[in-house]
């Protein structure tokens, strides 16, 4: 029994807040005898409906709340992942000594307590695929894996099953963004830490700073985790390698046998370079878990690649759609601008929530392939609109989706394609890319 966690603060009542809220409440290790729990969030009362009726008398829900004043007076603050590391409220949490998990730090300082391992992936871009990718390959090898963290279910969702006797892990496989990673302790890490690359991105959270950023990223290792990283990518080389004693790395100047299996795409479903980089990190994994890689291969060649992520929509008079929304940095339009370009050939739709990055390393890209650019009216347009005047492509603001394809149609000829890769978060326009992906994607199977 964990008697010291009587009073309990959840800030943030989404995905996240409402895991966390379950768990503590179901827990064997927690007397819940003696436990309070106080939801906080900004939204109103309006906001929630009516699932207030489901919870017992020691939740207290607290509306339109952008602080906690008497935060010293709790024992536990869960804070949702987007709750800056700068807030007041988190300050004198520290200062005062009150212990401030997320719903992933908390899950990875209980499941060290089991004695098991765990995989944690971040970077900038390429997260969830690497992850599916590990996880995927897990299950084919008969190893009993979850996928938790930025994707999928609240990682203590598992753990609840998983304390009950419901469920059995061998291992969590876990995506962790900066957010999220930004509030783990020295004592909280995964046994297998993975970062993919680093290039600006979240700057808008973390002061503007690259080192705030990527300090952040560490984190995943703490103090005596092993990196597996790509030496290859030049924000590893500026930003990591130079905090880091061990790491393996990963180079395409360097491939071993089993990487040669999949150097030509024809052997493969993910395409791109930038895919063969994700499978190399993938079998390093699987090489540190001692797994049989052959039983893996099968799975890696066939698979096809996320939701949302240079995603294949429909083809009509050969013309091809392409839902990119996971794309929400400029490096990940880069991605798919190389990966799918072939002179110029793109129409382009992009745009969405500033997060104080710059767009100017795409003008390259713009120039190569982009023959037309559709900007989704929000905050960075006037970046957009920019790159393509240096580069003397045509381009339009529209208000929605609905008229960005409308827009692209007219322009469209044999073998273009219209890709929506917006390089940007979708704050303020849409509840999360994958809404923003979806939406796209039901305009274009009714033309």
């Amino acid at each position: 029994m964990n008697l010291k966690l009587n009073k309990i603060a959840i800030w943030g009542f989404g995905i996240t807040g409402e895991a966390s809220l379950k768990y503590f409440l179901h827990t064997k290790n927690i007397n819940q005898s003696n436990i309070q729990i106080d939801i906080f969030d900004i939204r109103s009362k309006n906001d929630f409906g009516d699932i207030f009726n489901k919870f017992p008398n020691n939740v207290n829900f607290n509306f339109e709340q952008d602080k906690i004043d008497d935060i010293e007076n709790y024992d536990l603050l869960l804070i949702s992942p987007s709750v800056s590391e700068n807030h007041p409220t988190i300050l004198k949490a520290r200062k005062k000594g009150v212990l401030i998990h997320t719903d992933v730090s908390y899950f990875i300082s209980e499941w060290q307590k089991t004695g098991k391992k765990s995989i944690g992936v971040t970077g900038s871009n390429g997260k969830s695929t690497v992850v599916s990718l590990i996880h995927g390959s897990l299950l084919s090898a008969d190893v009993k894996s979850i996928l938790v963290g930025n994707i999928g279910k609240s990682p203590l969702d598992y753990l609840l099953d998983y304390e009950n006797g419901d469920l059995e892990i061998d291992i969590p496989v876990m995506e962790l963004s900066s957010y999220q990673l930004e509030s783990f302790n020295d004592n909280e890490f995964t046994d297998i830490s993975v970062i993919t690359n680093i290039s600006p991105n979240h700057l808008d959270h973390h002061n503007n700073n690259m080192e705030e950023y990527v300090g952040a990223k560490l984190k995943i290792a703490g103090l005596t985790s092993e990196i597996i990283t790509v030496t290859d990518d030049a924000g590893i080389q500026e930003y990591v390698l130079p905090n880091i004693d061990k790491y393996t790395g990963v180079s395409l100047d360097n491939i071993d046998d089993n990487l040669n299996l999949f150097i030509d795409e024809s052997s493969r479903k993910l395409k791109g370079n930038h895919n063969l980089y994700n499978i190399a990190v993938t079998l390093e994994v699987l090489k540190k878990l001692d797994i049989n890689l052959s039983d893996t291969f099968n799975f890696i060649k066939n698979y096809s690649g996320l939701e949302h992520r240079i995603e294949f929509v429909r083809e009509i008079n050969s013309i091809r759609y392409i839902n990119d929304s996971k794309s929400t940095s400029p490096d990940s339009t880069k991605v798919a601008l190389e990966t799918l370009g072939d002179n110029k050939n793109i129409i382009l739709v992009a745009g969405g929530n500033d997060k104080n990055v710059s767009f100017n390393s795409l003008g390259d890209y713009f120039n190569k392939y982009v023959k037309l650019l559709i900007i989704l009216d929000h905050d960075i347009n006037d970046k957009l609109n920019k790159i393509a005047k240096n580069f003397d492509i045509e381009n339009y603001i529209v208000s929605n989706l609905q008229e960005a394809v409308e827009m692209a149609n007219k322009h469209t000829t044999e073998g273009d394609i219209v890709l929506l890769s917006p390089g940007a978060a979708s704050f303020g326009r849409f509840k999360n890319f994958e809404v923003r992906g979806r939406i796209f994607k039901e305009i274009v199977n009714k033309i």
